[in-house]
């Protein structure tokens, strides 16, 4: 619960919480997932692993705290899907190397948050890594690779729908440009 406490701290502390707990989070499981994945790419979805382990404790515990700054209703789904997806991965002690695959996702949101300072090159960089970290990992992920659970893999097709919804409000926005 150390991620919880300091996310809670945080929010207690700075006008930028949000913000910085959202990075704070993205680098932590992009990190641990990047840095494991040439020791995964051979092990099946199901399997367990340390690292899918501990990204899936951080992102319980962000989750939770986070629930209480979101802003928009499909934040609301994607926050408890993702909780749900770590609970089962952790219960059943399975699915910790997709965890792993998963948490590629926040890659992206890395940049997101990089937005909110006004840093140049946040912009592009959050369109590309959201295409590639959300949209073509998860097509891989659910149509090419598959996924042996039923149950996860109706979750990873509720995430992907969030993430081309998003996707498509991101073009938008570029095109306004």
């Amino acid at each position: 619960m150390y991620l919880f406490t300091f996310c809670v701290l945080l929010h207690l502390s700075s006008d930028n919480a949000s913000t910085i707990t959202s990075l704070t989070h993205a680098m932590l499981v992009s990190y641990i997932s990047i840095t494991v994945l040439p020791d995964i790419m051979h092990l099946e979805f199901s399997d367990s692993h340390w690292a899918g382990h501990t990204s899936a404790l951080l992102t319980i515990q962000y989750m939770m705290y986070d629930i209480m700054n979101i802003k928009h209703k499909e934040f609301y789904l994607h926050h408890f899907m993702a909780i749900i997806a770590s609970l089962y991965t952790l219960y059943t002690n399975t699915y910790q190397v997709l965890v792993l695959f998963i948490e590629l996702n926040e890659f992206s949101t890395i940049f997101l948050n990089l937005i909110t300072w006004n840093i140049s090159f946040a912009k592009p960089m959050f369109a590309l890594t959201f295409f590639v970290c959300r949209i073509i990992l998860l097509i891989w992920i659910i149509f090419w690779e598959g996924v042996p659970s039923v149950f996860l893999t109706l979750l990873l097709q509720l995430h992907f729908l969030i993430n081309m919804f998003w996707f498509v409000k991101i073009i938008r926005r570029i095109r306004r440009y």
